[in-house]
């Protein structure tokens, strides 16, 4: 079982943008848990694997690292990679 870390800074947008619909995105990301697997495969750098996941129109990138799994914003991200 892998374990979830939801970025603050993301969960303070998710909450800012889609209000209601917040709860079913966060649901949706700590279902990654029990199915790691779960997400489009992007790329893997270094041994760490980053993936998409969509809902509706939005998506959310997270990266994995053996049974870690950290869902980032996409400015996170870059900032992350380009270090």
């Amino acid at each position: 079982m892998a374990k979830v870390e939801i970025t603050d800074s993301l969960k303070k947008e998710i909450f800012k943008r889609f209000k209601g619909e917040s709860i079913i995105i966060l649901n949706n990301l700590k279902s990654l848990e029990d199915n790691p697997k779960k997400g489009k495969l992007l790329s893997i750098v270094g041994g760490i694997v980053i993936k998409e996941l969509k809902y509706k129109k939005f998506r959310f990138y997270f990266i994995t690292d053996g049974f870690k799994i950290r869902c980032l914003k996409k400015e996170d991200l870059v900032d992350l990679l380009l270090r």
